[in-house]
């Protein structure tokens, strides 16, 4: 389906408001005509110098008062309905755009720029939103004009006069058609040059404290300044098609009058026409003039605004990779169970990320997942909650395939406490209650003290409606991580997934996070993810892997045991038993 047809699907979700604003902009341009008409008897009582009565006046005051009151009503009309039938349009596609993009897998956001993804969003979509205006009503109401003013010609005028208006019109229209394919193209590589500029911009602001550690502000100014300056020629190619089509369309009018004029003296000495046809005319070219300026600016918006839009539906066009399955169930309370049935799994480039595992996690149990630096550690854990699908192979919960069941009812049995700490906009309790937006300040407190965070909460300026800034800027790293701790805890899941969850902390966060986690781990099927051996001693078991294979898998005192084992090497090289 083409974009336009596209973008009508959306402006036909409100049938009336296009119904009235057609109706409108038809209204406009029919009392401009009349107009134009009603003036011709005072063009040619002036040309035979007779005297107009007051009566005459005062009819041609009512009827201009009359199509003046017309007229307005249309543009109101016309330049109302048409903006919010496209804010509308706007806003659904936005919203659209934003649930396909939380549909779409990590693989995708894996090879896509996050910054030109904010750009269609944004830019791509404030184009739309600048362009789709009142002026695209001229797609409607300047058409009408012309055929209107055509049709007006033919009937009260000669077909001579009727020639050069339509010959004016075979000029202007292929000018028009040019230059809106090459808007449409210019325009499409501004909105690429935009989406450049954001993500350079999101980029650099993103590791801003890389950046000025290591004193590289003037490379990014530079490398900023580059793309800014492409963006700007790509501007400029666009405002260079906008500004050359009106005056060429005036150049072109200009000589349909001189024509209109010549040709109008002659049949006006051979008694063909009197003077109130050729002014007409004359004043016809002039409209049409306004008319094919206001279709042209009305054509490059259209342009600019498909061009935007393409850009918009590519991203949606693209299909979800993991979707539930036509007779996906929805898993009830589960025991937590975990079987991974020779499971391989590889990202979209490169080999084999885990090969042939082969794990199973009892409801209740702590496993803990060490290996060194590539060895597929948090792949194996981003299986669980479905974010990737094996490759080969099953994974079950509770005897489930997890591509069995729907992801929203696998996900809800599934805590996830990462390395990297995410917090949103908002206040404490907003965050707590993430994962259970429903949940009262009772539960929220209750999790908050279950993870050592409600102390520190309470001394905040207003407490748990302390607003964190962006990505929990204005709380520490283990204040935060406990804050993500107490989500976790409030959303009550049977399965864990703790993902280096004490890494990055001191010695002192750590105690607390990790007494905040054994109590979360409390009864709950837990995977741990650790580089810290001293975080995991509480395991279960512990499994470890080497090249995306398991090559040990016992309880920390069994692995212990074995003067060989890798599990016992790093142990030594982290507590220092053995030279690094």
């Amino acid at each position: 389906m083409s974009t336009g047809r596209r973008l009508w699907g959306y402006a036909a979700a409100l049938p009336w408001h296009v119904v009235l604003t057609v109706l409108s902009a038809v209204l406009a341009a029919v009392c401009m005509l009349a107009v134009v008409v009603s003036c011709k008897p005072l063009f040619n009582m002036a040309a035979q110098a007779q005297v107009v009565s007051m009566d005459q006046m005062r009819h041609m005051a009512a009827l201009l008062l009359l199509y003046g009151i017309g007229i307005a009503i249309g543009e109101f009309g016309y330049m109302y309905l048409f903006d919010y039938v496209a804010q509308s349009v706007v806003m659904r596609l936005r919203g659209d755009l934003f649930a396909h993009l939380q549909s779409l897998p990590l693989g995708y956001f894996e090879d896509a720029s996050t910054g030109a993804l904010v750009s269609h969003a944004t830019n791509d979509l404030g184009v739309m939103q600048a362009r789709m205006n009142f002026d695209l009503v001229s797609l409607v109401r300047q058409p009408v004009t012309i055929v209107g003013l055509l049709v007006y010609i033919v009937l009260k005028s000669s077909w001579e006069l009727l020639i050069v208006a339509i010959l004016v019109g075979a000029v202007l229209s292929p000018v028009l058609s040019s230059t809106s394919r090459l808007m449409k193209q210019h325009a499409g590589h501004l909105q690429d040059r935009m989406a450049d500029l954001t993500s350079q911009l999101t980029e650099s602001l993103g590791a801003i404290r890389v950046v000025q550690s290591f004193g590289a502000s003037d490379l990014e100014c530079r490398r900023f300044d580059a793309t800014n300056a492409a963006t700007r020629r790509a501007m400029m190619r666009t405002v260079r098609v906008r500004s050359v089509l009106r005056p060429v369309i005036h150049v072109i009018i200009l000589f349909g009058v001189m024509a209109v004029v010549g040709v109008g003296g002659v049949l006006l000495k051979r008694g063909r026409v009197d003077l109130g046809d050729i002014v007409v005319v004359v004043a016809t070219l002039q409209m049409m003039s306004t008319a094919f300026k206001e279709l042209g600016r009305a054509r490059l918006a259209l342009s600019e605004s498909l061009a935007a839009s393409a850009k918009v539906f590519g991203v949606m066009d693209t299909k979800p990779e993991l979707v539930d399955a036509p007779d996906a169930v929805t898993l009830g309370t589960i025991a937590g169970r975990l079987e991974f049935q020779g499971v391989h799994f590889h990202y979209k480039t490169g080999g084999d990320v885990l090969c042939g595992i082969d794990l199973t996690v009892e409801p209740g149990q702590t496993v803990a997942v060490v290996g060194s630096s590539g060895s597929g550690k948090t792949s194996l854990a981003n299986l669980i909650p479905r974010l990737y699908d094996v490759t080969d192979g099953a994974l079950l919960v509770d005897g489930h395939d997890v591509r069995a069941v729907t992801r929203a009812s696998l996900r809800a049995q599934i805590g996830i406490v990462p390395q990297q700490t995410v917090l949103f906009r908002g206040t404490v309790a907003d965050n707590i209650a993430y994962g259970k937006p429903e949940a009262s300040h009772e539960e929220i407190e209750a999790a908050a003290r279950a993870a050592n965070a409600h102390d520190f909460v309470s001394a905040l300026p207003l407490g748990y409606d302390t607003e964190v800034g962006e990505r929990g800027a204005k709380l520490s790293g283990g204040q935060a991580q406990r804050i993500a701790i107490a989500r976790a805890i409030l959303r009550d899941p049977r399965i864990l997934i703790l993902d280096e969850a004490t890494s990055a902390l001191d010695s002192e966060s750590e105690a607390l996070v990790q007494e905040a986690l054994d109590r979360l781990m409390q009864g709950r099927t837990s995977v741990v993810i650790a580089h810290r051996l001293s975080t995991v001693q509480n395991a279960h078991r512990i499994v470890v892997l080497d090249h995306g294979q398991v090559v040990e898998n016992g309880t920390p005192a069994e692995l212990l045991a074995r003067p060989d084992s890798v599990y016992r090497r790093f142990h030594d090289l982290q507590t220092g038993e053995v030279p690094a």
